[in-house]
């Protein structure tokens, strides 16, 4: 068995796999990513350890959350811990679609941005 990533579904994904797209966020690819603006897609346990992982390294971390927050996806402590990370943002998918980002668990508005 092993671990196993949702992939994304995006057309010619697979030859940018390994050259600045991962499904993994491990030391080498933490490195790498020094002083760089990393995106980790994803919400659960797993996204939030590797933003934390990231965030030692990179300048900033973007989450995109597919759901609306990460409250129902991820536990309580790595929570606030993201929350006490100055360079980790959350992007929750309903505030993508209104073009603004918020913090996760407060909702205070911190930019506008578009994803399109």
């Amino acid at each position: 068995m092993g671990v196993q990533w949702r992939t994304l579904d995006v057309p010619g994904i697979d030859q940018l796999q390994g050259a600045g797209v991962y499904y993994g966020g491990g030391t080498s690819e933490a490195l790498a990513c020094k002083g760089e603006t990393v995106y980790i897609i994803g919400g659960a346990n797993s996204a939030g350890q590797a933003a934390m992982h990231f965030s030692k390294f990179a300048e900033k971390v973007v989450m995109l959350v597919r759901g609306v927050s990460l409250a129902a996806t991820m536990s309580h402590y790595l929570i606030e811990q993201i929350e006490k990370t100055p360079n980790i943002e959350v992007w929750a998918a309903d505030q993508r679609r209104r073009g603004a980002r918020r913090n996760a668990a407060h909702g205070n508005y911190r930019g506008v941005l578009s994803l399109r």
